[in-house]
């Protein structure tokens, strides 16, 4: 139950560990489980917890499942009970009944002895009542109940509360919001514009550190300094902090810090060493399991391989954790990418100017080493694929200054469409003089300048980088390759070049789609129909069987699928194209 608040609803758990689903593991440890048996604990799990729920809430309205104090908590009084109902009777054997009945009665404390759960407690003679009268006196309880009153608090009776056991909970309670109290005021001095939110800060972490009864909020008070030194600058000391939280949290429950805890931890490492990818996926590993369902959606997490989903994350958490920063007046934090500011504030004029080869021979010279390598970004580009992605949204916006066009006066300014050519040929004059391996690097999910080009159907770059000997059937993160990029965008001229160059249409994808399957599953007619055409490839029935099944299925749910495709960035062809690549398939 103390993990019960992240078990994913029942809709994702049939969709999570469906009958596809295959489980990576290691041969020589253990055997995959199977799925069916996954998915049936996994519901079991479920319904335990949707069962304690509804428990709570029908005995103690208001008061939270997870709240581990009894005398709030009152599902877990009743726990206790029907724990010490099992231990005594079912659990007791098969040996002398009333032997039983004794340990039972004389385990029952005197405070529940009276009120409500007296039909069920041994009688006078110390035996158990039979199951024929516990329900004959419930029964009749219920009938004398009005049917639209509010079910009675059970624990309503002074006698049905311990008075020792309520002194000492009591205290705890009171101790514990005093605790609660103190770390809300340094949470909230820590998000105030005050002058003075450092000094609040540290002043409430003394408090906190000097209380006799910190423990019971340990892994609070690491994520107060965790923040506390981020806000200082003081990364080491954060590090420290975030480690120490996470211990803490797995040596015990400490409700909802654990999650916030581990979206620092993991905005952290990828912020602070975005290539250590061991590391940041210790730390993924643990947030993923405190992921809210939209969340898990949206990184394709259990549908992708976990690389694939961690860069995802990664990039999100990079973007959200300056937030989490918020530097005290005096400090202030750089983006990694300003280590790169040089070279692209040379970069921006020269690409503007329409500069010859000449200047560009003398920039990549001077720039060499920071042409090679990766960005400080968790994105993982060099300055060639983040200029690549960059050039149709900052062509199209130069196409889009309209008012340029009629400033050319004494100044002879430049038109809009002079401004984006110029852009467009700098560009690829980089691209004719960068060595071939910075032209297919890859960005942080795998993607290559080639795949992107196919992506945005720029046949004309495509070629250029054909020309120059790019690798035409390099994979990114999920195992696609640019010819499966080209039957993604639709772009049959890109598709045929890559073919014409040699790209393999056998591949898989981490999903086991070829290019055939792919093109079927999209309503690509024209690409099918050359795949199909192409006596060199070999096709299997498994992949022809994959292939009308996609096929048929996408054409019947047409309207439906047509919608969820486009969130995804694809937009499938006509519903007659779909009826031709299944006539294909059957040929």
């Amino acid at each position: 139950m103390g993990h019960g608040k992240n078990t994913p609803d029942i809709k994702s758990i049939e969709r999570l560990f469906n009958d596809a689903q295959v489980f990576a593991y290691k041969s020589d440890v253990m055997a995959p489980p199977s799925t069916q048996t996954v998915r049936r604990l996994m519901l079991f799990a479920r319904s335990l917890e949707q069962g304690w729920k509804d428990l709570v809430a029908v005995l103690t309205p208001g008061v939270s499942p997870h709240d581990p104090d009894p005398m709030r908590n009152k599902a877990l009084q009743l726990a206790e009970l029907f724990r010490l109902a099992f231990l005594f009777t079912f659990a007791a054997g098969k040996g002398n009944t009333k032997v039983s009945d004794g340990l039972f009665k004389q385990a029952i404390p005197e405070w529940l002895q009276q009120g409500p759960f007296k039909s069920i407690l041994p009688k006078p003679t110390g035996q158990l009542p039979r199951a024929e009268e516990v329900a004959a006196t419930l029964t009749e309880r219920l009938r004398l109940m009005d049917p639209d009153a509010e079910l009675p608090d059970i624990f309503g009776d002074s006698r049905m509360i311990s008075a020792a056991s309520a002194r000492r909970e009591c205290t705890m309670a009171q101790v514990r919001t005093e605790l609660r109290t103190l770390l809300q005021t340094g949470y909230d001095a820590w998000h105030s514009r005050s002058r003075h939110r450092a000094i609040e800060v540290r002043r409430i972490l003394s408090q906190l550190h000097k209380h006799p009864h910190a423990h019971q909020v340990k892994a609070d008070i690491h994520y107060l300094a965790a923040l506390d030194a981020l806000a200082r600058g003081d990364l080491d000391d954060a590090a420290v902090h975030l480690n120490d939280g996470l211990a803490a949290c797995a040596a015990g429950s400490f409700g909802p810090v654990e999650p916030v805890l581990a979206r620092l931890s993991f905005g952290f490492q990828v912020s602070a060493a975005p290539f250590s990818r061991n590391e940041t996926e210790k730390y993924f590993r643990i947030f993923s399991r405190c992921l809210a369902p939209d969340e898990a959606e949206r990184w394709f997490l259990g549908r992708a391989p976990l690389e694939y989903s961690m860069r995802l994350a990664a990039v999100e958490a990079a973007e959200d954790f300056p937030r989490s920063c918020r530097p005290y007046p005096g400090n202030a934090r750089s983006h990694p990418i300003q280590e790169s500011a040089r070279i692209f504030k040379e970069l921006v004029p020269l690409m503007l100017s329409g500069a010859d080869d000449n200047a560009i021979r003398v920039c990549k010279k001077k720039h060499k080493r920071a042409l090679k390598a990766k960005l400080r970004d968790v994105r993982g580009d060099t300055v060639f694929t983040m200029l690549t992605k960059m050039m149709p949204n900052l062509i199209g916006g130069m196409q889009d200054m309209i008012p340029l066009d009629y400033m050319r006066g004494p100044n002879n300014l430049p038109t809009a469409a002079e401004m984006s050519d110029r852009l467009r040929q700098t560009y690829l004059r980089i691209a004719r003089q960068l060595p071939v391996d910075h032209l297919s690097a890859q960005d942080y999910l795998g993607q290559t300048a080639l795949m992107l080009a196919s992506d945005q159907k720029d046949k004309e770059l495509m070629a250029l980088l054909l020309e120059r000997g790019v690798e035409t059937d390099q994979q990114d993160r999920l195992g696609r390759t640019a010819l499966h990029s080209s039957i993604r965008s639709g772009s049959y001229s890109c598709f045929e070049l890559l073919l014409e160059h040699g790209a393999n249409p056998n591949i898989q994808t981490c999903e086991g789609k070829t290019p055939l399957v792919m093109a079927a599953e999209f309503g690509r007619a024209r690409f099918a129909e050359r795949l199909l055409s192409d006596e060199s490839l070999k096709l299997e029935g498994r992949e022809l069987d994959e292939a009308h099944t996609l096929a048929d299925r996408n054409s019947r749910n047409y309207a439906y699928v047509l919608a969820a495709y486009r969130e995804k960035g694809v937009e499938l062809d006509s519903r007659e194209k779909f009826a031709n690549v299944i006539d294909q398939l059957k040929e």
